[in-house]
């Protein structure tokens, strides 16, 4: 099948689905054109008429009935561990309750499963996932509502510096005379030890003529699931904050990763990680380091690629290549100032800056309760 560059999705993902199968089944698949067989329409059918015929949890059906829901919401319902989160779905239709599946992720409708039960609603960030919807997921158009992405709300809400940059420098033992950047940890299954970039990082600040950018010091912020690398990073002018990673799902993590962005020239990422949309969101330069060890889970993804065909990034052909962005930077040669704000504009917050994507996904959540309300007199 020909596949249009923009939609082609690294290897890497099939291949990881394919580990976490059961061995009978990946040895099916290694015979010559299984992936094409399992791929078909035939196969297709098959497969989800078992799972219309499966019944929903006898527990989480009885849970349900207990608790006379208007509604409910469940999400993401297609990743690969176990969770209760489908059979609720799959149980609410059973009993004939609204239901509603909010987007989490950028990556969910790309990278993730199929959505096997249909919910009545599907709340997408943009026009984008609409797209991927219908496009990867085969899910009826008529159902679907833009809301934008409620997960990044919190930026949203006039946040600013808990202190003064030299407060914050002196809390973090940096020096406030001297440029910082932070560094974007990824998630372990984006890359298992980012460690060798941050030094080579630091290599390529150490070498340049340029005293500043000899001067520029660095904060490491981890993703909360891979810190632990980062524990026997122990170089110049580098800072590991917070030591043992966290998301920014309170007022206190948020503040930190504000701070941190914030007190920063640029926030670079070495991998892939939607801390680089977080960055974006507040105003800061986001830098991505392109190397060939990441290729298959950053550049060759399909959500990288959306970062980077707005033009919203700072793309550095390795480590080496950094001080001259940087330099650029120093010198408020930011290009890509317009393209960041159409980006949030597009991605994160389509139907109007000031909307809280929270308060439009609860209008439509509210909206297919009076509609079923209304069909059931």
């Amino acid at each position: 099948l020909l596949v249009k560059e923009e939609d082609r999705q690294s290897r890497y993902y099939t291949e990881r689905w394919f580990k976490y199968l059961p061995h009978t089944t990946q040895t099916l698949l290694s015979f010559p054109f299984g992936e094409r067989v399992l791929a078909s329409r035939a196969a297709g059918v098959l497969l989800k008429s078992v799972e219309r015929m499966a019944p929903p949890d006898h527990a989480i059906v009885r849970h349900l009935k207990s608790l006379v829901p208007v509604c409910v919401i469940a999400s993401p319902v297609n990743m690969r561990f176990p969770s209760c989160d489908l059979e609720y779905l799959k149980a609410a239709k059973l009993l004939g309750i609204p239901t509603i599946l909010p987007v989490i992720s950028w990556d969910n409708l790309t990278t993730k499963g199929l959505i096997h039960v249909w919910p009545d609603r599907l709340l997408v960030w943009n026009d984008v996932q609409k797209t991927e919807s219908e496009k990867h997921q085969n899910f009826p158009q008529e159902r679907v509502r833009i809301v934008g992405a409620s997960v990044f709300d919190g930026w949203f809400a006039g946040i600013t510096a808990s202190c003064l940059h030299e407060e914050f420098c002196r809390v973090h033992g940096l020096k406030p005379e001297n440029p910082i950047v932070t560094y974007l940890g990824s998630s372990g299954k984006m890359a298992r030890d980012e460690t060798w970039i941050v030094e080579a990082l630091r290599v390529a600040l150490d070498a340049s003529p340029d005293p500043q950018i000899r001067a520029t010091q660095m904060i490491v912020r981890p993703h909360p699931g891979n810190f632990r690398n980062y524990e026997r990073l122990n170089l110049h002018d580098v800072v590991v904050v917070p030591k043992i990673g966290s998301l920014p799902d309170s007022s206190v993590a948020l503040q930190l990763f504000y701070d941190s962005i914030a007190n920063s020239v640029c926030a670079i990422v070495g991998a892939n990680t939607s801390g680089i949309i977080d960055a974006i969101i507040v105003g800061t330069v986001g830098v991505a380091i392109l190397t060939d060890q990441y290729k298959a889970t950053q550049s060759d993804t399909v959500h990288f690629r959306q970062l980077t065909g707005a033009g919203a990034l700072e793309l550095a052909n390795g480590p080496n290549a950094f001080p001259l962005i940087l330099r650029n930077l120093l010198d408020s040669r930011d290009l890509r100032k317009e393209n960041r704000a159409a980006f949030v504009a597009r991605y994160i917050r389509p139907r109007g800056r000031e909307r809280k994507a929270g308060d439009v996904a609860a209008e439509e959540i509210e909206k297919l309760i009076h509609e079923s309300r209304m069909h059931a007199l």
